[in-house]
């Protein structure tokens, strides 16, 4: 288990996630819903593929979010 990367994956994840909720603080008419769903797409799994490498799974690169909460599902339940 390669700790910077894992740690490298939550920090990544929490980028996204602050993308996201700075779009969403923009005014209405400015607001780019792409934006803010593609950043929380990219925020999603960047989280799970850190739960993923703390308990040593592997993924290809480019695995889909719905494979990869499937994944997470395996290991622990809270994921339903």
């Amino acid at each position: 288990m390669d700790t910077n990367q894992i740690k490298a994956k939550f920090e990544e994840a929490n980028q996204h996630l602050a993308a996201a909720k700075s779009e969403l603080n923009r005014p209405a008419e400015d607001v780019v819903p792409f934006m803010v769903c593609r950043s929380t797409r990219y925020s999603i799994s960047n989280y799970l593929e850190g739960f993923l490498l703390q308990n040593s799974v592997e993924f290809e690169e480019g695995t889909t979010v719905e494979d990869l909460l499937k994944k997470c599902r395996a290991i622990d339940g809270t994921f339903n």
